[in-house]
Order: C-alpha cells, then structure tokens, then sequence
C-alpha cells in the first residue's frame, strides 16, 4: 500500500494500467533482482486497482522505475516507520525489510482516519477508587496524508475484501464494508493480514518466533484473513455497518477497464 501511495501522488490513479510482464532490474553490488508473482505467471495488462487487491508483485515492482525509493520512504517515515532500519534497495517495493505489527496497525489506522497519524497506547487513564485522575494518556497525533490521499487508498484497499486476496472474510464471519491487505513472505514464513473498518483496525500475524516455512499455501489469505475476520466480525457487531466518510476533492468517473482512460461508447 506505501508503493501505491507514492504512485497516487505521482499522478497514477487506481484505474491507471500497469504491465504484469518478466522484468529484471541491475542492482548493482545485489547483482539482479528477477521479481515474481506467487503464481510463478503472468497477466499482462491490469489496473492499479486489480494489481494491489491480487497482490501482484512484478507491476508493483516495475513501479520503481518511475518512482524510486525516495517517495516511499517518505511515506513511510510520516506513516510512523522507523525507516533508519530498512534496506534501501528496490526490493523494498515487495517488503524486504522488518517492521512490527503494530508499526503496520498504526499506519493503517491513518487511512482510516483521514490520513491522521496517532501514537498507540495501552492505559487510556489510571484512577483511585474515588475517582481521583492519577494518569491519563496524552494522544500524540500528526496528519500524516491528505484526507482525499487517505480515501482512495481505503478505496483500493476495500477491493482487496470485495474480491481481492481477502475475499474469504465474507466466508469466515465478517460482512461489513472494511479495507485491508494480505501479505506473505518468501518460503511462506511469515502471514499477514491487516484491514480496518471506520472505527476499529486490528492485525494478524502468523507464523514461527524463528523464520520457518509453513508450507505451501500458507498465505495471509488461507493462515491470517480467517483469524482476522472471526475477531473483527464480533468487535464490528456492537456498531454496525458503517461507511467510510469521502472528503470534498473525490470525484468518480467510469472507466475502460482495457485502457484505464474515460469510457467512451466503444469500450
């Protein structure tokens, strides 16, 4: 998703058409990075939208070439990152580099937020028997993205639960209108799934406390979408469905699907 968003704001938007096609990149002293899908295929032509919400690794990866590292750090560094840490090569665009789970909650709650970035905190406030106030939390907080920057990426993300990687969801005991992404590493180590609704945002890890493969097919859609849905389904219940809040600035057009630029009669 900070891939997407550094393209959102470089001019692409989410029916712009990018090419799943081979591609290697010389990367100097790291010799050739060949990126592949995890269905060791390719598609061809696609939006934004279909290559974000299928998890599409090689036109994610061909992103590079138009923007660089730099955008993407930046979003990461307002998203709440501790981005000293990462490698800074261009396989960082498929998620080379660690961060914590609650590095991703929290920067996902920005998209959920209207693109305001705020601290984690466990006490919201300690008191006395009698009510005296001995502790309270002081929310540190920033706007991190603009709101309408914030809202399309909550648009592409909801794909993702529609009809993307995180479709079963819908199977596993959440039905209400949320956005969220799969993630899963090399040899299938590690399985992610982070996804929010307007009011709550949880994430789900799975995997060893040593890198160990669990085996083919153990995806973020098959090991951590069925964990997070049962959760979120129960803590969404006590509010219903809600609907993300669009800002002024968005606008939706119809599109061709084969070009990504205004329908027309021909399409």
């Amino acid at each position: 998703p900070y891939v997407y968003l550094a393209a959102l704001q470089h001019g692409y938007t989410p029916a712009s058409i990018l090419m799943d096609s081979p591609f290697e990149l010389d990367t100097g002293a790291s010799g050739i990075w060949r990126p592949q899908n995890y269905s060791e295929t390719f598609s061809g032509a696609m939006t934004v939208r279909w290559a974000l919400s299928h998890s599409v690794n090689v036109p994610t990866a061909k992103l590079y070439l138009d923007l660089g590292l730099d955008p993407v750090l930046a979003n990461l560094r307002k998203l709440g990152f501790a981005v000293d840490t990462l490698p800074k090569v261009p396989s960082l665009y498929l998620g080379a580099g660690e961060v914590t789970l609650g590095e991703v909650v929290a920067s996902y709650c920005a998209f959920a937020n209207h693109g305001v970035w705020a601290d984690q905190y466990l006490i919201s406030r300690v008191e006395t028997v009698d009510g005296e106030v001995l502790f309270e939390a002081r929310v540190n907080q920033h706007e991190a993205l603009d709101p309408a920057e914030a809202y399309v990426m909550t648009s592409l993300l909801q794909s993702t639960l529609d009809s993307g990687t995180a479709a079963g969801a819908r199977r596993n005991g959440f039905t209400r209108t949320g956005a969220g992404k799969t993630g899963t590493t090399n040899d299938n180590t590690n399985a992610w799934f982070v996804g929010y609704t307007p009011s709550f945002c949880a994430g789900v890890w799975v995997g060893f406390d040593e890198p160990t493969p669990m085996g083919r097919g153990a995806t973020g859609s098959r090991m951590a979408v069925p964990v997070w849905a049962a959760f979120m389904g129960r803590v969404t219940a006590r509010k219903g469905d809600e609907q993300f809040v669009r800002p002024a600035g968005i606008i939706d057009r119809t599109v061709c699907m084969r070009t990504g630029q205004l329908a027309r009669t021909g399409c």
